[in-house]
């Protein structure tokens, strides 16, 4: 690790320590060596349950089997994320420790779903007269469904088998996603002629400088006002397709952009064709006949017809918006004598120039009402109002980045500390791009300490154990909230674009997830135990408060003169926002249809390559005169194929939107005086309850009906 710092060296070990502390295996035979504190406490939870079993004939409780799950599950999360955090967030040589320690971590993974003894104990608690609770049988159910997914119950050659393919798919993930990030890092266009940067915001112009300048990128020629560096660093690259004036730069980014990780050692599309042909054959061994989308579907809301459904009715709707968004942008620009016709790196650029043109929006000089300060009050002002929460902010406290803003979050009602939130909201080198957010501490009974019965080596019985488990204090929640947006200046003033606005509201649904639950089931708190197309609904649903005119007015202030943004340029700010979205929906839908495609019909040994897949599929449901965009952007599409388990389920954020826009429209359909106690409504079935209850359940009680799937409210949410 030539080059490499003592504090990243000190992280690395800590990694791998960490991991070996938690999951070493258990020694085989005559060989030495101490299992890790968690394989130890499953390894004595599985004998205390044959112990049982044998002694009396009686099934385990509910609290014997699931409490110790509970406490192995939580206490190796509080672990493993914070691990993840380090790999997202801080140096580049972290992902060198994650994957050393990636194949023990794996193996107790699927020695702890594929355990015979609590699989067949969970399995008697299921049948019925087991439980009498709805929370308890949906927590068991939802342990059993991981169980199988993850291969127990099955005969062990079948299960080697499955364990086999599951280390080539993390090992093809990782790949995937290194290669991904090595491009996205190695692309730099360096600029050195200043007429080229025309139409591109002075923000964007000035971090490219800035890039060159820590680049040590040299001037040429008697041009010395540059050169110009610009990366996929969230705050240059990214603004060249939709405000360059300069087709041959935006071509040049657009090309690169879909062109990720496709070429030489990086290349990942021989990574993307044996991740699908791997999910095939595991698919086919837990009896799906090579239908891996069919396998995901026995943990979703929807069966596979139902979102396929879904997404055809909502493409429908947004192709015919989408249709008159294109004419509107093609006559435009051949009024302005552009070459026609638009090719994909023209499209997002004439849009831009015809929301200009007619709405009278400059995003750029927008930015100047967009503090993030002001943002991020008037979002907690927001929470306040709903929520009845208030968000202090904690000065004393450290972080990774001295950027980093922490919160306490406390309840209005009774003073008390709900949970900690960190917003660490800027690009920097060595951070993962895009927008996510990681549950650091669940806020749930568990004991981040190892289970004194079985690690000190002691004979004590299960109900010493149970003892120790029962008295398990609720650990506070603590989540963080990453953006990638550009950094504040050398005076320190940060602004954000309109989109950056939307994406915090996003992510702070999903904090508020986190911090916001109270169901005694761990297993089920913050987003645990959700359907995974249920999962995005609280994210989706708090995104959409960032566009309500009270909430945005609260904070679109102009940086310098406190001035509240009018109404009137409110007005045209969300037309503008809306304009385009027949474009961004479709494109996005097909997204969905093509994931859905690949897992569930695309055959491996046919002659038909996963791109082309995304070919029909665009030209099938895209308006006339949207092109595919060529190249591979399969290569880049690491929600389906990095590893985050949205595979065959992309058109989860739709299907957690269609209930999103139902919810949010019982909002703005009541009067104002039903916002708090609406509010509090939300705040106590979907923040509070978690997974305990089925979102099927959450919605009933708040809307006292239930959902529908004809992407009804998604149409009537988009004006579609």
């Amino acid at each position: 690790m030539g080059g490499v710092s003592k504090s990243e060296t000190d992280t690395a070990m800590y990694i791998v320590n960490a991991i070996t502390q938690l999951a070493a295996p258990a020694p085989i035979g005559n060989s030495s060596g101490t299992p890790g504190e968690e394989v130890a406490s499953l390894l004595g939870l599985e004998l205390a349950l044959r112990n049982s079993s044998s002694s009396n004939g009686t099934l385990a409780s509910f609290s014997a089997v699931v409490l110790p799950l509970t406490q192995i599950r939580l206490r190796l999360d509080s672990v493993y994320q914070q691990i993840n955090q380090l790999e997202y967030l801080t140096s580049e040589v972290v992902g060198d420790a994650i994957d050393t320690t990636s194949p023990m971590q794996t193996a107790f993974e699927q020695r702890l779903l594929q355990s015979n003894d609590t699989y067949v104990a969970l399995l008697n608690l299921s049948r019925p007269g087991g439980l009498n609770r709805t929370e308890e049988m949906r927590v068991v159910r939802g342990l059993l469904q991981a169980m199988q997914a993850a291969g127990a119950g099955q005969p062990s050659n079948r299960l080697a088998r499955l364990n086999d393919i599951e280390r080539r798919l993390t090992a093809l993930q990782n790949q995937f996603m290194d290669n991904l990030q090595a491009s996205q890092e190695g692309f730099g266009l360096v600029v050195r002629n200043e007429a080229v940067l025309g139409g591109l915001p002075a923000s964007v112009v000035a971090a490219a400088r800035q890039n060159a300048l820590d680049a040590n990128v040299t001037a040429t020629g008697s041009n010395r006002s540059g050169p110009w560096l610009f990366k996929f660093d969230g705050a240059t690259a990214d603004f060249v397709v939709p405000f360059a004036d300069n087709r041959q730069l935006r071509q040049a980014v657009f090309n690169a952009t879909l062109n990720l990780a496709s070429s030489g050692a990086l290349d990942n599309s021989p990574v993307v064709s044996q991740i699908l042909a791997w999910r095939q054959t595991k698919a086919s061994l837990l009896g799906f006949r090579g239908n891996y989308a069919q396998f995901k579907f026995a943990r979703m809301m929807a069966t596979l017809s139902q979102a396929n459904a879904t997404l055809y009715n909502f493409a429908a709707a947004a192709k015919r918006k989408a249709q008159v968004e294109i004419d509107l942008i093609t006559q435009f620009a051949a009024d302005k004598n552009a070459t026609l016709p638009l090719e994909p790196w023209d499209v997002k650029y004439w849009r831009e120039r015809y929301k200009l043109d007619t709405f009278k929006v400059d995003q750029a000089a927008l930015r100047e009402y967009l503090m993030v300060d002001n943002v991020l009050n008037g979002m907690f002002q927001m929470a306040s109002k709903l929520y009845g929460v208030t968000f202090v902010r904690n000065t004393d406290a450290t972080a990774w980045d001295a950027e980093v803003l922490v919160y306490n979050v406390t309840d209005n009602a009774s003073n008390g500390t709900l949970g900690i939130m960190y917003f660490d909201l800027y690009t920097r080198d060595g951070k993962d791009s895009g927008g996510f957010t990681m549950g650091i501490i669940d806020g749930a009974r568990f004991w981040r300490a190892a289970n004194p019965a079985y690690v000190a080596g002691t004979k004590s019985p299960i109900r010493d154990s149970n003892a120790w488990l029962t008295a398990a204090q609720r650990q506070l929640p603590v989540v963080t909230l990453a953006l990638n947006q550009a950094n504040p200046d050398q005076n320190g003033l940060a602004l954000m674009w309109l989109d950056d606005v939307g994406y915090l509201f996003h992510e702070f649904g999903h904090g508020l997830h986190h911090i916001l639950t109270t169901t005694p089931y761990g297993l089920a708190c913050g987003e645990r135990n959700i359907e995974f197309d249920a999962a995005e609904t609280v994210s989706m649903f708090q995104e959409k408060w960032a566009w309500d005119k009270s909430t945005f007015l609260s904070f679109a202030r102009h940086y310098k003169t406190g001035e509240q943004l009018s109404e009137d340029t409110y007005n045209n700010v969300m037309q503008m926002r809306r304009f385009g979205q027949g474009i961004y929906l479709i494109e996005d839908i097909i997204k969905a249809v093509v994931d859905l495609k690949l897992h569930s019909s695309w055959v491996s040994s046919g002659t038909e390559a996963p791109d082309d897949i995304y070919d029909k599929t665009y030209r099938e449901l895209a308006p006339d005169g949207l092109t595919p965009p060529g190249a591979k952007p399969l290569n880049s599409f690491d929600h389906i194929f990095g590893g985050f388990d949205y595979e065959s389920a992309y058109y989860s954020y739709w299907w957690s939107d269609m209930m999103s826009c139902d919810l949010f429209l019982k909002f703005q359909n009541n009067d104002e005086s039903a916002l708090g106690s609406n509010g509090r409504l939300f705040r106590n079935t979907f923040y509070a309850q978690g997974g305990a209850l089925s979102p099927t359940a959450l919605f009933r009680q708040f809307m006292g009906r239930s959902y529908t799937t004809d992407a009804a409210s998604l149409i009537q949410y988009y004006d579609l």
